[in-house]
């Protein structure tokens, strides 16, 4: 398996498996080295030295280092430094393989972790197979798809 390592800097603690960590306690200590605060219930995630990396009504730190983020209403996906990309949605899937499922009204598209959505990977129902491929059904047809976007028959 993949050793998922991001560069934080101090505190910074190996993570070998998927379990993603729910900020929900004030002063909770983070794998990656930064902490929790809960003020006036927003859930804030803060560096040792107490600089801000991500503001929401609740947060979920992923393996990857990537944050989830939901305000008012939608999800968000932030990087491990606090910069925001372009995922955002109603729901958010983050994937073990590094990918993003995000349903925005019925329909669910698929992201890489940069933002950039996945060609054609996406549908009425959109779900990661255990041999890799992405299955999306569409008007109850199925398609497949590698995870560069590449539709596969």
């Amino acid at each position: 398996m993949r050793d998922y390592r991001e560069d934080m800097g101090r505190g910074q603690r190996r993570r070998d498996h998927w379990d993603k960590t729910y900020c929900v306690k004030d002063w909770q200590e983070l794998w990656n080295g930064c902490h929790v605060r809960i003020l006036q219930g927003r859930v804030s995630v803060l560096t040792l030295s107490g600089d801000r990396v991500v503001r929401g009504d609740e947060v979920i730190l992923l393996p990857s280092g990537y944050y989830l983020v939901r305000s008012n209403g939608y999800w968000r996906v932030y990087n491990p430094y606090g910069t925001t990309t372009s995922i955002s949605g109603e729901e958010i899937i983050a994937w073990p393989n590094g990918l993003f499922c995000v349903r925005l009204g019925d329909l669910w598209n698929v992201y890489d972790c940069d933002g950039d959505r996945l060609g054609n990977a996406w549908g009425d129902r959109v779900e990661l197979m255990e041999n890799g491929l992405i299955c999306c059904e569409r008007a109850g047809m199925y398609f497949y798809y590698d995870r560069q976007g590449n539709e596969r028959r």
